[in-house]
């Protein structure tokens, strides 16, 4: 295993870790702070800006093969050039957002959402806030996408934890001020430039970056298309995310929203350390896919894999088993639909899983199209299974069990996808991942039992031993089903170095 990707995937490891329980603690004092109907409504808010600017993961996926390209081939001044380039079409876009957003966005806000009309015109304001927040954070990505070409996460992981704190005490703030919602939005603007300003001054000291605004030969028409694809397959995922949340809204109201927000802040707490280890990975596939070199190409492929699968379930399956127990410890108010909701999401999120690194190989590869589109349109057909069984009276989980069923498909398509583009014999790829889904399986067997433990009864530091436990158990297993024994050695070599 490389050495880069151990180093970079330890560092983010940690830098979820404390995030992670940070961002845990930040949702119960922010839903406590707003209120759920107010927490809904906000989910709803930055649910529709996220879908008007999904074209930021695109530039992101792209940027950091482009930008990771140049300080590969083309040395110092190309990659000022190309940094420049890059903020250029960044503002274009920002400002595209924000003229789209603040047309269509508010049409859709004031006509189509279940918004009581006593919060209309707070809901327009963080709607506008929440659209200066997204073309901030577009403008300036490059900034942070360079550490990544460079294979230079410590500051990332950082500033990771600081932004973290920073929310959490901008949550417990919020008791100061009568228009929440809005204050809210003002100080995640005020996160954003201090954190995405950090990164500029410290690239251009680190990097010895000049940006440079020159005319020079440019691939626009790879990272157009490149960026083009992944727009489709970003903008599939988040569409059928949002699809699903404006559902809930149009025929649950906000308390379903606010039930699903809490579920996909879960989700998206155990997704971080899946998409920070495919972070870590891009940069060394782009630099093998460059070599020509199949074979560790396939092997970067597998290895993450195996980590990200692992990681996923290691924390998803505790959360599973003791989802109710730990909402009761964690919220102050919550419904039961929040329950099944976060046990649904985390399923999907496991399947999802299996599919994450092939992403990596595929920009590197430039072979997206199939990848993305089809991808996408498999994805959007959740919502056209969803909303017919709703009209006829649906439960909202069926919104969940549909989306669990067509990332199943998605999954299937694309490892088989990345089997061909690294030709592969047929299904090895596949055989490969069914294995470790049966090795994890059977050691998670034993876990069943724990379901008919009577939790109520137990004292507070039995309850959390028992979790702590569950999860050692899971750790222990991922590293004797997944890891081979050579990669189980590197680790523990990398974790002597690190305590030493």
């Amino acid at each position: 295993m490389n050495s880069a990707v151990l180093h970079n995937t330890t560092v983010l490891y940690i830098r979820t870790f404390f995030s992670s329980l940070i961002t845990i603690w930040s949702i119960r004092i922010l839903s406590e702070r707003l209120g759920l109907t107010n927490y809904g409504i906000l989910n709803v808010i930055l649910g529709l800006s996220v879908l008007i600017g999904s074209i930021q993961q695109a530039l992101s996926t792209s940027g950091q093969k482009f930008i990771t390209e140049a300080t590969l081939e083309n040395g110092k001044n190309i990659r000022d050039i190309f940094m420049g380039q890059m903020l250029v079409i960044n503002v274009i876009l920002a400002a595209v957002i924000l003229l789209i957003g603040y047309t269509a966005g508010e049409y859709f806000i004031t006509e189509i959402l279940t918004i009581p009309k006593d919060r209309m015109t707070s809901s327009i304001i963080t709607f506008r806030l929440s659209l200066v927040l997204l073309a901030i954070n577009i403008v300036l990505k490059p900034f942070t996408l360079l550490y990544f070409s460079y294979d230079d996460l410590s500051l990332f992981g950082i500033l990771g934890i600081l932004e973290s704190l920073m929310k959490l005490i901008l949550a417990y703030a919020l008791i100061y001020f009568d228009q929440r919602l809005e204050w809210y939005l003002i100080g995640l603007i005020g996160i954003a430039l201090l954190v995405n300003l950090l990164y500029v001054t410290r690239s251009v000291k680190k990097f010895d970056l000049r940006i440079r605004f020159r005319h020079t030969h440019f691939p626009f028409k790879q990272f157009l298309l490149s960026v083009g694809w992944n727009f489709i397959g970003s903008f599939s995922n988040t569409l059928s995310s949002q699809g699903q949340n404006l559902l809930l809204n149009i025929y649950f109201g906000p308390i379903a929203n606010s039930a699903r927000a809490i579920s996909v802040s879960v989700k998206n707490t155990v997704y971080l350390f899946a998409s920070n280890i495919q972070l870590a990975l891009n940069s060394s596939v782009v630099r093998e896919s460059n070599d020509k070199n199949l074979v560790k190409e396939l092997q970067l492929l597998l290895v993450s894999t195996r980590i990200i699968f692992g990681t996923v379930v290691i924390v998803s399956l505790p959360l599973i088993i003791f989802t109710e127990e730990i909402f009761k410890l964690w919220l102050v108010d919550f419904s039961w639909s929040t329950v099944i909701f976060t046990r649904l999401i985390l399923i999907e999120l496991i399947i999802h899983s299996l599919s994450v690194p092939s992403e990596s190989v595929m920009v590197a590869k430039d072979k997206l199209y199939h990848f993305q589109t089809i991808g996408g349109v498999i994805l959007l057909s959740n919502l056209l299974i969803s909303y017919p069984l709703l009209v006829f009276g649906g439960s909202a989980q069926i919104v969940y069990l549909s989306s669990i069923c067509t990332t199943l498909v998605v999954v299937l398509y694309r490892l088989k996808l990345v089997e061909k583009v690294l030709e592969q014999p047929r299904y090895f790829i596949i055989l490969k991942v069914i294995s470790m889904i049966l090795k994890m399986t059977s050691y998670s067997i034993p876990l069943v039992f724990i379901t008919f433990m009577d939790f109520d009864n137990l004292p507070f530091f039995t309850f959390v031993l028992t979790i702590f436990s569950v999860f050692c158990y899971l750790l222990l297993g991922s590293a004797l089903m997944l890891l081979r024994k050579e990669e189980r050695q590197e680790l523990v070599l990398l974790i002597r170095s690190r305590i030493q």
